[in-house]
């Protein structure tokens, strides 16, 4: 019985799926090219045998046997020598230079219809997307021949496949929002045909209907279809990828309008080749006539078709290699007939292609960085390395990564495709062997086209596995060994070593994982994960040692012929960053094939910055911070662990400062301190002594270089002979009689409490320890390459002084880490002595050469004050650096603040303009880093202040910083009149409240960019203001005009470096998304591209690159702002429908407002307005109203966000942004008169955008308007506790809530209503008096004794008769009632407001709050 189809009939033969792409690419060429078992373009079912990190599907690979070192050549009439295409490669080079076909892309397509196979698999859905994205509308029809599912994951005929498999793959999804819904909804459904087929059977079964269409329209063929399955049975083989190409091919010859065929095969289909040139040739297969052998294969039977297949494994690795070169020796031979029937009159010969790619990889931008779809290609060797599986063997270091991202290889297709040309009848076959007499030059014909990564300069394996090796240890837990262990040439060492320290302990982790979880399903995971990375490394064996150089002169002439296409020019490819590329690739692997986590983003720095924790500048590498010491006490394994201990416990400080400290964890803690500083002090590995440090570094390190002690007594004879304390103990002296030795005596104990304490190895010790606790905290600490550029050069000769944005206990521990990491100026840090009191933070604080200070001026007595400015000075000029905040405290809503006035700033100037320290009569030590002191009163060293704006996507103490803004802690010692003694407070469950549980975070709070603005230079600022020297300068007492100057233009530099994150742009998305109770992920996704490009016209730099999935974005963003607790997402099956909503709780809320409060710092005008607009009934409106109404709002916010703009100015910039875009437009014939274009009914797409920009605002307006309605009650009461006002406003607006009166949480800040009261007293509305200047001596001296403190301010009610009066009347116009209404108020408002100005001023908010 015959096993095998008859040739004539072809009957069919059950194959697997054909709809994948090409064969798999070895894991290595040109040089050592490995085996293409693995690495093919995946069909549809040779997906379903991938490893699928996921789902539970079956997973086989093939085996592959040895490749025999001996080729057999055969003959054709009509081949040419090798001699003949060398002169060819090298005029197809030297025709680079001249001009490309006149023919563009787009036109060659416009109103083509093209035929694609494979569309299912990684290639093809990547030729599908550049089609739609490229051409659309312009092309006639786009044929996608698909076969019907046959098992539980592809199933379904073609157009359920179509969408499943296809259209809801990222890629398209993506691709469907950058081209606008209706639009791509409308190409899919009028130009993209899914036509149902199958390559293994006769007339591939197409219906009738089908292959007429087909037939009548089609103009280019793409055939990315193949069997994948490199062990399977040799006549199955031979149906799919052979004759499954024939019959593809007959139907081309049916075709009446066909002008491209491209083939894709392989580039390792000369598999049986020696080591050296692959030319762009067909190679004879070592065996008889492939005619007469294909017929001998199909009319074998069954029992012979094992003795055939060790007959072609003789030659070729496997079956699938085998079948693929069969084809390619086919598709010459019909060529040759076609040839010969054009030449008797029949029909002319068609345009054919050979594409050979190596080794397909993700995309590098298209359809999105770093995609990519199953393990083919180059795929299964990123994951599986980056599981842990010995992928890439011990000696492939050095070899050459033959890989290209599959958006070149796309790119390079669909040229090909336009390029190429019928020769006619006279051309010659590219067979590799054979003579030509002819003496003119003929064309060759078919083209074969070798895709290797030559164009692109490419890396080795050692790289890409430093790639793999770096990602996956830093998003996952697996252990992978460095390369300079893993690529070693003992093979039989390594094996042994590998399996034992790395993927023993990695398998046994997740098993026992899964055991305990009762996880079967993980463990069935391990299970095929394991069998298919055996069948990967077997397959691999025969090309360890093959050497091949693919020729690709062919491909040189199509980069040439796409240099002109904008959309599909290659030449960018060849300067691509391979190092970013790697990281996107397994980024892509980890979401797209593994599918692991929704919140995954790349590892890679954006273009232009730089990862300070893991980072790529050359210089700034390894680095003493980047080791670890030894210890001839303790191991490795005992110094990891301790490390982690360690860094756990000062994690829980960060998280919990307001919690008590556990006495074990305190004593475990000393103990892991010390021995740490122990290990660093005897450095038994050098790692201190390699020619960095002291040598390199002494002019950054400062006093630094000298043990501690060794210039302590200088530093305090300096200190106390500094003219600034002297004068002082003086004025002490001589106003109290104190004997002056007394005052010295304080004097010096302030001085030695105040002091640092560190020394060298201190120092790296602290720099390796943060290194590590940053890693451990957040997944990048970005910071722009050109600002650590830019900064050097302007500190250069310097003093500096860094002042970073106060936004967590972190801030001073980036800025510090940051200078050792990019060699700048280490600095001493000036810190509040609150800062000394919180453990192990404050521990690690000492060691970085921090001295705690009073930073409150009224809180240090003049000694403290003399004393504080006198060793600032020798800090400042013994480090050369200095650091310090401008804020009084850490930010507790994510806001920028207004500066505090606690003189360290005037201390600096003084210690640069004025000469407070002679010369003392000590002797300096020889090793001291002191330098001598000028005499002259000049400024003789410049002094740069440097602004720094960190941005945080989470702070680790936001959990402490929310209880802070909900709750008042009173002293429970004493009794103040701070504490309500009538009011009740607000309990957690009216206010909604979700405490918090117990399990703390993962250690990752997302990234932190760092932003360093524009220096400030004394001596310019002092130049430009003329300041002379005035002995009246006392820093004691507030800013003098100069400091002024010197704070507005730090501010200022801060605030313009920005960067902003995509996680505020959600967290405001879906606050905004409270009005209706959620918002769908669709509208999330519109929103946030909306204001991405409203920030980007604005110079804002967004860290979302092109090219990144936005749902990846979204997702991430979610799991930063506490996903688990915070956020809601109602559908299980996640789409664009699917409703996200915050928790409505206090703490809930507050915490992704902290987030989305960052885009005010840049959005505010356009906020402040969109309010006003919104706030107005009628359609028309006066542009006096809008400037009246915009202008209170800016005098009623500009103490909290402080900024500095003109307000009439903004007003004009901000109407003439809204006139651009058509919301308000001016009324025809009316001067100063315009029309509220945009509401809800006209355009609610662009009114959404209003009310997303107004909702920024709402919540501090609410605020606002409840806190003075609060205040209200001074109307009739005398006077109220300033300190009681935020706690009336929280127990109001908890009532509020209860009674859906306001629908913002965040009411319940008490910041918000502090920054409220500052407002109302700045703008008159109430007054405030010291307690003692309303209470009678009689009652003063009864609350003493009943224990109550007179020492707090009082709020009273101010009286602003005729402004109020004024402002009533304006407002009752603005009212929505008619002009009789308004007549018969108006005379009732007046004498309300005459009498009761702060209910004014109530209803005057309250009319903001109408929307």
């Amino acid at each position: 019985m015959s096993a095998s189809p008859d040739p004539s009939t072809t009957p069919t033969i059950r194959v697997e799926e054909p709809e994948a792409t090409i064969e798999n690419e070895p894991l290595s060429s040109p040089q050592v090219p490995l085996s293409p078992s693995q690495n093919e373009l995946g069909t549809e079912d040779q997906q379903d045998t991938e490893v699928d990190l996921v789902k539970e599907d079956s997973y086989e690979a093939p085996a592959v046997e040895d490749i025999p070192e001996n080729t057999s050549a055969g003959s054709e009439d009509t081949a040419i020598p090798l001699s003949t295409v060398d002169e060819i490669d090298n005029s197809q080079r030297a025709s680079m230079n001249e001009s490309p076909l006149s023919t563009s892309m787009a036109d060659f397509y416009r109103g083509k219809s093209i035929l694609l196979t494979g569309s299912t698999g990684f290639l093809g859905k990547s030729i599908l997307w550049k089609l739609v994205d490229s051409f659309g509308a312009e092309i006639d029809k786009i044929y996608l021949l698909i076969r019907y599912g046959n098992n539980k994951r592809k199933i379904g005929g073609p157009h359920e496949r179509l969408q499943s498999e296809i259209l809801n793959n990222p890629a398209f999804t993506s691709l469907r929002r950058k081209i606008g819904a209706n639009k791509f909804d409308t190409i899919i459904k009028t130009k993209v045909i899914p036509v149902a087929c199958d390559l293994i059977s006769p007339e591939l079964s197409i219906s009738p209907e089908d292959r007429s269409s087909i037939i009548s329209n089609v103009n280019v063929v793409i055939h990315c279809a193949a069997s994948m399955d490199h062990d399977e049975r040799l006549d199955l083989s031979l149906e799919t990828n052979t004759l499954g190409t024939l019959r593809l091919m007959d139907l081309a010859d049916d075709c009446e309008k066909m002008q491209a065929f491209v083939h894709v095969s392989s580039a390792y289909v000369n598999s049986n080749l020696p080591d050296g040139e692959v030319q762009e040739l067909v190679y004879p297969a070592g065996l008889e006539d492939p005619e007469t052998l294909l017929k001998e294969i199909v009319s074998l039977e069954l029992m012979d078709i094992p003795k055939m297949t060790q007959r072609i494994l003789a030659n070729y690795p496997n079956t699938h290699l085998f079948t693929k070169a069969l084809t390619e020796q086919l598709i010459l031979k019909r060529a040759d007939i076609n040839r010969a029937d054009e030449a008797q009159g029949g029909k002319s010969q068609w345009p054919i292609a050979i594409v050979r790619p190596t080794q397909l990889a993700a995309g590098i931008t298209e359809p999105l960085a770093g995609w990519a779809d199953g393990l083919t290609g180059a795929n299964g060797t990123i994951l599986l390395s980056g599981r842990g599986f010995q992928i890439l063997q011990p000696n492939q270091g050095d070899s050459i990564a033959d890989i290209v991202p599959v958006d070149y290889v796309t790119r390079i297709i669909l040229g090909v495709a336009s390029k190429i040309q019928v020769p006619g009848t006279e051309f010659l076959l590219p067979y590799a062997y054979g003579n030509r007499n002819s003496g003119e030059q003929q064309d060759i014909f078919p083209h074969i086209y070798q895709v290797t990564a030559a164009p692109l300069n490419p890396i080795n394996w050692r790289e890409v596995y430093d790639g793999i090796q770096e990602y996956w240890m830093r998003t996952t837990s697996v252990v992978l060994p460095k390369s300079q262990d893993y690529f070693v040439s003992n093979k039989a060492m390594f094996k042994a070593r590998f399996f034992m320290k790395y993927q023993l302990s990695n398998s046994f982790a997740t098993v026992a994982n899964a055991v305990v979880t009762g996880d079967n399903k993980s463990l069935n995971t391990i299970a095929k994960m394991t069998s298919y990375a055996t069948k990967i490394l077997e397959a691999n064996q025969p090309f360890i040692k093959r050497t091949w150089a693919f020729s690709n002169g062919n491909l040189w002439e199509i980069q040439r012929h796409l240099a002109t296409e904008t959309a599909f020019n290659v030449d960018a490819f060849g300067e691509m960053d391979w190092h970013s590329y790697i990281e996107h690739y397994n980024h892509g692997m980890h979401l797209y094939v593994a599918q692991e986590s929704q919140g995954l983003r790349s590892i890679s720095a954006p273009p232009g910055w730089d990862c300070a924790t893991h980072t790529k500048m050359i210089g700034f590498q390894s680095l003493a911070i980047d080791k670890q010491v030894e210890s001839i006490l303790f191991s490795s394994t005992d110094i990891e662990k301790r490390s982690q201990r360690m860094l756990a416990q000062v994690i829980l400080s960060l998280e919990s400062t307001d919690r008590p400290r556990d006495r074990r964890m305190d004593d475990e803690w000393v103990a892991d301190f010390d021995t740490s500083l122990d290990d660093w002090c005897h450095d038994d590995s050098e790692v201190l002594k390699d020619g960095t440090t002291i040598s390199e570094r002494g002019k950054e390190l400062g006093r630094w270089r000298a043990h501690i002690g060794d210039n302590d007594d200088i530093v305090k004879v300096i200190v106390l002979n500094d003219s600034r304390v002297g004068n002082s103990i003086k004025q002490i002296t001589e106003s109290s009689g104190v004997p002056q030795q007394t005052v010295v005596g304080e004097a010096t104990k302030l001085f030695q409490r105040m002091k640092e304490r560190t020394q060298l190895a201190y120092v790296w010790f602290a720099g390796h320890f943060l290194h590590l606790l940053l890693q451990k905290l957040f997944e990048n600490v970005h910071i722009r390459e050109a600002d650590v550029a830019i900064l050097k050069r302007a500190i250069a000769g310097k003093k500096v002084v860094y002042v970073p944005t106060s936004k967590s206990l972190v801030d001073n521990l980036v800025v510090w880490y940051l200078t050792l990491r990019y060699k700048l100026p280490v600095p001493a840090i000036a810190c509040d002595e609150a800062l000394g009191l919180l453990g192990p933070i404050s521990d690690v604080l000492r060691i970085m050469g921090t001295f705690f200070i009073k930073r409150n001026p009224e809180s240090r007595s003049p000694l403290n004050n003399a004393v504080t400015a006198a060793y600032a000075q020798v800090m400042l000029r013994e480090h050369g650096a200095l650091s310090f905040m401008l804020e009084k405290a850490r930010s507790r809503s994510g806001k920028f603040q207004k500066a505090y006035d606690d003189g360290l700033v005037g201390m600096v100037l003084e210690a640069a303009l004025e000469k407070n320290q002679e010369n003392s009569n000590a002797e300096l030590s020889p090793t001291s880093p002191l330098t001598p002191i000028p005499s002259e009163k000049i400024l003789d060293q410049d002094v740069a202040f440097v602004p720094i704006n960190i941005v945080y996507e989470s702070v680790p103490e936001l959990s402490v910083l929310i209880d802070q803004v909900l709750d008042q802690h009173p002293t429970t010692n004493t009794n103040t009149l701070s504490v309500p003694l009538l009011v009740t407070k607000p309990s957690a469950a009216l206010a909604g409240r979700h405490k918090e549980s117990e399990h703390h975070h993962n250690g990752k709070y997302g990234r932190v960019f760092v932003n360093i603005g524009e220096c400030v230079s004394v001596q310019e600022i002092a130049e430009n203001a003329k300041v002379q020297k005035s002995a009246a300068f006392d820093t004691s007492k507030g800013l003098s005009s100069l400091s002024e100057r010197v704070v507005k233009a730090i501010q200022r530099g801060q605030r313009e470096s920005v960067a902003i994150s995509p996680v505020s742009l959600v967290a405001a998305i879906l606050l905004y998304g409270r009005a209706n109770n959620g918002i769908s992920l669709g509208c999330v996704k519109d929103h946030m591209e909306w204001i991405r490009t409203e920030l980007k016209e604005r110079d804002v730099y967004v860290d979302w690159q092109d090219g990144e999935d936005i749902e990846s974005v979204i997702f991430y963003s979610l799991r930063i702002l506490d996903g688990h607790k915070n956020i809601i997402i109602e559908d299980k099956r996640v789409s664009d429908k699917s409703i996200i909503r915050v928790v409505d709780h206090a703490d809930n809320v507050l915490a992704v407002s902290y987030s989305a409060n960052q885009l005010l710092d840049y959005l505010l005008p356009d906020s402040l307005f969109s309010i006003v607009y919104l706030s107005f009934p009628s359609k028309t409106v006066p542009q006096q109203k809008l400037l009246e109404r915009f202008q209170f709002l800016t005098k009623l916010f500009r103490l909290e966000f402080d900024f500095t703009w003109d307000e009439e100015q903004m007003f004009d910039e901000l109407l003439k942004r809204f006139q651009d875009k058509e919301i308000i437009t001016k009324v025809e014939g009316q001067n100063d008169v315009y029309n509220r274009a945009v509401n809800s009914e006209s355009d609610e797409a662009e009114h959404e955008k209003i009310c997303l920009l107004a909702s920024l605002l709402y919540p501090t307006l609410d605020s606002y308007w409840i806190t003075i309605c609060s205040l209200s009650a001074l109307e009739d009461l005398p006077y109220i506790p300033r300190k009681l006002a935020p706690i009336l406003t929280q127990w109001i607006a908890t009532h509020l809530i209860s009674g859906r009166r306001t629908s913002y949480r965040e009411v319940l800040s008490t910041e918000l209503s502090g920054y409220a009261v500052d407002a109302f007293l700045a703008l008159g509305y109430i007054n405030q008096v010291h307690c003692k200047e309303k209470l009678t001596p009689d009652a003063q001296i009864l609350l003493l004794e009943l224990g109550i403190v007179t020492n707090e301010d009082l709020l009273t009610a101010a009286t602003i008769e005729q402004e109020v009066k004024d402002d009533g009347a304006s407002e009752i116009e603005n009212l929505p009632i008619s002009e009789s209404q308004q007549v018969r108020l108006q005379p009732i408002y007046i004498n309300v407001s005459f009498r009761k100005p702060l209910i004014l001023q109530a209803k005057r908010l309250n009319v903001f709050r109408k929307h």
